[in-house]
């Protein structure tokens, strides 16, 4: 994907993988879309890059393995790739934004955990 946008800094560069960052304001975005489809690439076996300049826009690339059958069956991950995955926990979500929490909450529900949620730490 490639946009012609204002660009990013190397120090935003750096951080756009990491879960929850963003440069938006807050109650424009959640900072979970990149973070997404970097773990999305690096569980299929591949890898999420970006290539940005100030003024100039970003580019980033999904790297992904070609199959190796013309079946497209799905390979499934390895054991151990999420931890906890094979057992059920007990989950404290602490989140102030509300979409942020619901959403944390729901896919946490969803993997079969045990949530309780706090919008604050009072």
């Amino acid at each position: 994907m490639t946009d012609t946008g204002e660009g990013m800094s190397e120090q935003t560069q750096g951080r756009i993988f990491e879960p929850f960052f963003t440069t938006k304001p807050v109650g424009q975005g959640t900072g979970l879309g990149l973070p997404q489809v970097y773990g999305f690439a690096k569980q299929s076996g591949g890898a999420a890059r970006v290539e940005s300049a100030l003024g100039q826009g970003t580019t980033i690339r999904l790297l992904l393995p070609a199959s190796g059958s013309a079946s497209g069956s799905v390979t499934r991950p390895r054991a151990g790739a999420f931890p906890g995955a094979e057992r059920s926990l007990r989950v404290l979500v602490v989140e102030d934004d509300p979409e942020v929490c619901d959403m944390a909450v729901r896919v946490l529900r969803k993997l079969g955990h045990q949530v309780e949620q706090a919008r604050d730490t009072d």
